[in-house]
């Protein structure tokens, strides 16, 4: 509470009062006063509290007057127990539906009532109830406008005898109720202006001031027997409404049409496709559509002063055959695991349910646009239908939807390790929701088994393997089983290995060969140009090409039964790029016996022994210097070679023991062997020219 006071109980000639403040937004009540006397709160602003305005709680001798009270949730005024209050002159507007009361006079706690009040010169507006008393009495509620309360204006609760009169009525959902005690409506000349009065009672006269015919409260008991002409409150022009009935289709020809009470309402008129179909001081009706059909409603405020604009329309559909739904996820077919499959569709518009059928049969119904509808295992069709007024439309279009069932795991039932002498293998497997099992042999798919208990598998070769199975359908497998080694050694050789390594070309003469591992194997043969190059057990092998040239590479599996086929082959070009003389003055050399096939800048010439050392070949800007028996150096430019005529195994010579290097020695194709000896005639013929412009020849030279 903004203030919050208890037990201030002063002497008779002390004046205690809250004058002239601002109370505004706080989370409880405003003034929270209890246990007093001679209380006094005037002139005061209470705006937009939590709860009440004023509260008086077990206060006696209390003067409420000239407060401005505005959309405090709470009620306005609160007094409960003890005697002698006076409420004059406040004003209590509140701009929030709620069900709170304007003036409240009642018991307290202890079950005392606040009797003995005087409720005059207030101004009341849009409360649940204008001034609300119970279970006390002798109060005189006059002079008061209670106008917009969206239950009574006034309500009387077991109350002693009240006198209640010049008091301006109107706009209220009902002008009065609860009447349960004998109270005094006028005071022997005037009553109250009850705004209803005309339409209650419309053959009464009046003399300009006083009707002639009584306003009755209760049958017989208790009445105003001088209803007011006229008001002494002027009202402003209506708040307009919003419609509460929605848009919707409905089924028969009668809706209720219910709308939102407006402030300062003498009536309300109705509106169907923009014309005027009834009036009603109420907040909704029954409109009666004769035929089928699409319509608009709409509603104004009327009073005095004037008549609103019409509210926003709603559109009502009578009675008309939706149009069917369309099924947008998921996407058809669907093949899951899942024993519900999430259906979305397309809104229907009106539609108040749709149904939803697997294979044509109706299976639930829902107020959305999805749901997770329940499969069976196997195939079924799922549609939906919009359903409106009680009509149906037609099925959507199908979804399809293929569950199937997660095999469990199989269990092979057998001691591990098993030994075989044979190729094949019975097995004893169980497994439950497959269609048949897949057999894996060391992590790879190895055969298919069909859902027997004693299913066979064939082994073609030797060697271990780590067995498990999955049982399978056509959509899924299972877990693997648990796992079974098994020995087999039936004489078989492996099987062709794959090489990994592709074929290249390397600037290297080292390379590690891969390839892939055979079931069974227990080494690995690597062949480079069909010679024996290394054996490993493992499936990879460095290999020393140790000088430039193409080598084709194959390798072959073995184990105690014998060896594979070689493997597909591969070709290694080694090609070490040693930088070479820029001028194109390189030299290569092979030497065959006692003969060398020189290529100098792109030629080629064959060198034979000479006795002379003289007159070098100019073009040619090195030493060859070739003693048969002995290792001679020929160097071009800052590169030396060198080579020996008594040449190993790295080296070619016509006692070479390598037959196969031999052989592409021997391999010289006749247009190479032409090249040569037109090479060697054209050199011929320049040498001897040459000779004769030398002065110097030595003769030890070779001759190209």
């Amino acid at each position: 509470s903004a203030i919050k006071l208890l037990s201030n109980r002063f002497p008779d000639n002390y004046d205690f009062s809250i004058l002239n403040n601002t109370f505004t937004n706080n989370s409880g009540t405003a003034i929270d006063w209890t246990d007093s006397t001679d209380v006094k709160v005037k002139n005061n602003v209470i705006l937009n509290n939590g709860w009440t305005g004023i509260a008086l709680d077990w206060v006696t001798n209390s003067l409420v007057k000239n407060n401005t009270l505005i959309n405090n949730t709470g009620h306005g005024i609160y007094i409960a127990g003890l005697d002698n209050h006076k409420v004059i002159n406040n004003t209590l507007i509140l701009r929030k539906p709620t069900t709170t009361y304007g003036i409240y006079f009642g018991q307290s706690g202890t079950g005392y009532g606040a009797d003995y009040g005087n409720i005059t010169e207030n101004y009341i507006d849009n409360y649940y109830n204008g001034i609300e008393t119970a279970h006390c009495g002798y109060h005189n509620i006059t002079d008061n406008v209670i106008v917009n309360s969206a239950n009574r204006g006034i309500s009387m609760r077991s109350n002693a005898i009240c006198t209640i009169y010049g008091n301006h009525l109107q706009y209220n959902h009902e002008n009065y109720g609860g009447e349960t005690s004998f109270n005094l409506w006028d005071n022997g000349t005037h009553g109250n202006y009850w705004d209803d009065y005309s339409e209650l009672y419309p053959l009464a006269g009046d003399n300009g001031i006083i009707y002639d015919t009584p306003y009755e409260i209760r049958a017989g008991i208790t009445e105003d027997g001088y209803p007011l002409v006229n008001g002494f409150w002027s009202s402003p022009m209506p708040n307009s409404t919003t419609l509460i009935t929605e848009n919707g289709a409905y089924a028969g020809h009668v809706v209720n049409i219910k709308w939102n009470r407006a402030l300062y309402a003498a009536n309300y008129r109705i509106y169907v496709n923009n014309e005027y179909n009834c009036s009603t001081n109420e907040t909704d009706i029954d409109l009666d559509f004769k035929s089928d059909g699409i319509y608009t409603v709409s509603v104004s405020v009327n009073n005095s002063i004037g008549e609103t604009e019409k509210s926003s329309e709603i559109t009502l559909m009578m009675n008309v055959t939706p149009e069917p739904p369309t099924i947008t996820s998921p996407t058809s077919p669907v093949v899951t695991s899942n024993g519900y499959v999430s259906v979305t569709w397309t809104p229907v518009e009106y539609a108040s349910k749709y149904n939803i059928y697997r294979d044509l049969e109706y299976y639930t119904d829902t107020t959305n646009t999805e749901y997770n509808v329940g499969m069976v295992v196997g195939q079924q069709n799922i549609t939906v239908t919009a359903v409106r007024t009680g009509l149906e439309s037609d099925h959507s279009n199908i979804l399809n939807v293929t569950r199937y069932q997660v095999p469990d795991s199989p269990i092979i039932m057998m001691s591990s390790p098993i030994n075989l002498n044979q190729d094949y293998l019975e097995l004893y497997v169980w497994w439950y929701g497959g269609d048949y099992g897949n057999v894996y042999a060391n992590d790879e798919f190895f055969c298919t088994i069909e859902q027997v208990q004693f299913p066979i598998i064939t082994f073609t070769q030797s060697g271990t393997y780590n067995i498990f199975i999955r049982a399978a359908n056509d959509y899924t497998e299972s877990a693997n089983s648990n796992t079974i080694v098994v020995n087999v050694d039936i004489g078989i050789a492996p099987a062709k290995p794959t090489l990994l390594t592709q074929s290249q070309t390397i600037d290297t003469t080292n390379l590690t060969i891969s390839w892939s591992e055979v079931t069974g194997a227990t080494s690995y043969d690597v062949y480079v140009n069909n010679a024996l190059n290394g054996t490993t057990t493992n499936t990879e092998l460095e290999i020393d090409f140790v000088t430039e040239g193409k080598y084709n590479v194959t390798v072959v599996a073995s184990n105690s039964s014998g060896d594979s086929p070689h493997s597909d082959k591969i070709t290694i070009t080694v090609d070490i790029d040693t930088g070479g003389d820029p001028d194109g003055n390189n030299i290569i050399y092979i030497i065959i016996g006692a003969v060398g096939i020189v290529a100098v800048g792109g030629s080629i010439a064959v060198l034979k022994k000479k006795a002379s050392n003289k007159n070098r070949e100019p073009g040619l800007e090195a030493s060859k210097e070739l003693q048969t028996d002995s290792e001679e150096t020929i160097s071009d430019g800052a590169e030396e070679e060198q080579i020996d005529n008594t040449l190993e195994s790295d080296q070619i010579d016509g006692e070479a023991t390598d037959t196969n290097r031999y052989e592409e020695l021997e391999e010289i194709d006749e247009t190479t062997e032409n090249n040569l000896v037109d090479s060697e005639e054209n050199h011929e013929r320049n040498s001897e020219q040459k000779a004769e412009d030398e002065d110097t020849f030595e003769s030890n030279e070779w001759e190209e």
